[in-house]
Protein backbone atom coordinates (compact mmCIF):
# COMPACT_ATOMS: atom_id res chain seq x y z
CA UNK A 1 0.00 0.00 0.00
CA UNK A 2 1.03 3.65 -0.50
CA UNK A 3 0.49 7.08 1.11
CA UNK A 4 0.32 9.39 -1.64
CA UNK A 5 1.04 12.40 0.59
CA UNK A 6 4.19 10.82 2.75
CA UNK A 7 7.33 12.74 1.91
CA UNK A 8 10.51 10.26 1.61
CA UNK A 9 14.44 10.83 1.17
CA UNK A 10 15.93 7.65 -0.02
CA UNK A 11 18.54 6.52 2.48
CA UNK A 12 19.83 3.23 1.77
CA UNK A 13 21.73 2.86 4.99
CA UNK A 14 18.00 2.37 6.39
CA UNK A 15 17.15 -0.47 3.90
CA UNK A 16 17.44 -4.22 5.03
CA UNK A 17 19.36 -5.10 2.17
CA UNK A 18 22.51 -5.48 1.86
CA UNK A 19 22.82 -3.54 -1.17
CA UNK A 20 23.27 -0.14 -0.90
CA UNK A 21 23.33 1.21 -4.29
CA UNK A 22 21.12 4.02 -5.88
CA UNK A 23 21.05 6.16 -8.24
CA UNK A 24 18.30 8.06 -6.00
CA UNK A 25 20.43 8.17 -2.38
CA UNK A 26 19.76 11.80 -0.82
CA UNK A 27 16.69 12.59 -3.41
CA UNK A 28 13.24 13.40 -2.60
CA UNK A 29 9.85 12.31 -3.61
CA UNK A 30 6.47 12.26 -2.36
CA UNK A 31 4.95 9.10 -1.79
CA UNK A 32 5.85 6.04 -0.12
CA UNK A 33 5.34 2.13 0.42
CA UNK A 34 3.78 1.87 4.05
CA UNK A 35 2.51 -1.70 4.19
CA UNK A 36 2.59 -4.88 2.45
CA UNK A 37 -0.23 -7.09 2.31
CA UNK A 38 0.62 -11.36 0.85
CA UNK A 39 -2.76 -13.59 0.65
CA UNK A 40 -4.55 -11.08 2.86
CA UNK A 41 -2.39 -10.80 5.59
CA UNK A 42 -0.44 -7.79 6.59
CA UNK A 43 3.65 -8.64 6.60
CA UNK A 44 4.76 -5.51 6.55
CA UNK A 45 3.95 -1.74 8.35
CA UNK A 46 6.19 0.80 7.99
CA UNK A 47 4.77 3.13 10.42
CA UNK A 48 4.47 0.33 13.18
CA UNK A 49 8.57 -0.27 12.37
CA UNK A 50 11.26 1.67 13.61
CA UNK A 51 13.59 2.32 10.82
CA UNK A 52 16.50 -0.16 10.13
CA UNK A 53 19.66 1.11 10.70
Amino acid sequence: MLDLDLPLEVNPDQWRSKVRLTPYRGKRFIGAPVATMVAGALVFDALSEPPHE
